[in-house]
């Protein structure tokens, strides 16, 4: 691929001319400090007599800017145009039998959802042992309802969100020690009579997560800018893990109890992708099948009231997610361009500084140096935080 062409030239042209730069600027920036450097110093002068070390440093700072540019090209190329294997899996034809029953838990989260809640219980029971509806604090009967209609309730006070009511969900599931586990809206978007499709692969092929995909499969209705929002994180997503993912916000999704207790659901709205994350990061068998996706009932969704609402929500936890990922590509990408900035910023006179002593405008080499260790530092933490995370991984 192009584009990985050149993010390879960008990112070794980067690094090299990054390396480079740094022990020569932090040479010059100590070179009243420590004594012992003078003569080293002299040396290296001496031996580029006839060459201006303006240039060299000159040449260095636009060959590292050249490569960050490249590099950061390479990664907008990928993100737009990048390809990768797809998941998407057949629909099965097999006969579910009891004892594939036997091992489903099936979990609801719910709030005020009255309306629904029974029709959503009712459908999923032919393919499941445990119904669990966790009621997010409804205001209505949502749990009233969901208790005569025979489903285990999981009570929250207060509306804790949706990822909250997954997390506590699972719990409750691995509690009674469910083989395997479903995730189910309570509006009755998503078609129970796909359940079976899920799981097939789960208990038949050993994957670990198999996902309802809605854009692979039939969606009665769905406005544009939800379609676009969609399609935007999943893009998001298959460049981030490299997995050919077609719908990474579907809520219908089957896993093993084993991966289950591996996963950390830390987002409300992003639980979604947070389990994919993590999924692609354990190097688990995942998988997508195509899905029914109905028009909402009763009107609009108690969750997400627009897709504005929902990327105000869910962007800045989803930055923090990706920075706890994979923190040194994050940050050499920040690093870069900040000690980009600082040469850019004041790179002249910091140059003039370094070689000749004039300090004609200290307000901008204060400032150009400020940003350039900034960078350093920051990349260094990150370099610090990949360390550790590698050493008690």
């Amino acid at each position: 691929m192009v584009y990985n062409f050149i993010k390879k030239i960008g990112l070794t042209t980067s690094v090299l001319m990054f390396l480079i730069a740094i022990v020569i600027l932090l040479v010059y920036l100590i070179k009243g400090f420590v004594e012992s450097l003078i003569y080293w110093i002299d040396i290296i002068q001496t031996i580029y007599e006839n060459v201006s070390l303006y240039i060299i440093l000159l040449t260095i700072v636009i060959l590292f800017t050249l490569g960050v540019i490249l590099y950061i090209i390479g990664e907008i190329s990928e993100f737009l145009f990048g390809r990768y294997s797809s998941i998407l899996l057949e629909k099965p034809e097999f006969s579910f039998t009891e004892e594939d029953r036997e091992k489903i838990s099936v979990i609801i989260p719910a709030y005020n959802e009255e309306d629904t809640i029974k029709k959503a219980i009712e459908s999923v029971k032919p393919f499941c042992k445990n119904v669990i509806v966790v009621n997010d604090g409804s205001k209505d009967k949502t749990g009233e309802i969901a208790k005569k209609n025979n489903a285990i309730v999981v009570e929250h006070k207060l509306n804790m969100g949706l990822g909250q009511s997954l997390k506590d969900g699972i719990r409750h599931a691995l509690s009674i020690n469910s083989e395997i586990i479903v995730n189910f809206d309570a509006d009755l978007q998503y078609n129970a009579e796909d359940i079976p499709n899920l799981v097939y692969y789960v208990i038949h092929e050993n994957y670990d997560l198999i996902m309802g995909s809605r854009f692979a499969g039939t969606i009665e209705k769905m406005s544009f800018f939800k379609k676009f929002g969609n399609r935007s994180y999943s893009r998001l997503l298959r460049y981030l893990t490299k997995v050919g993912i077609s719908d990474g916000q579907t809520g219908f999704r089957a896993f093993t109890k084993d991966f289950a207790e591996k996963i950390r659901i830390r987002g409300d709205f992003t639980y979604t992708q947070e389990m994919i994350l993590e999924a692609t990061t354990k190097k688990a068998k995942i998988g997508e099948i195509p899905i029914f996706f109905a028009k909402r009932e009763d009107g609009e969704s108690r969750l997400m009231k627009n897709p504005f609402h929902f990327a105000r929500s869910s962007s800045l936890f989803l930055i923090k997610v990706l920075i706890d990922l994979n923190p040194l590509k994050i940050f050499a990408i920040l690093s870069s361009i900040l000690i980009v900035i600082g040469f850019y910023f004041g790179g002249s006179e910091i140059l003039d500084w370094l070689i000749a002593g004039n300090m004609e405008n200290p307000f901008m080499i204060i400032v150009g140096i400020i940003i350039i260790m900034g960078g350093i530092i920051i990349l260094s933490i990150a370099l610090l935080v990949s360390a550790l995370k590698m050493h008690f991984k």
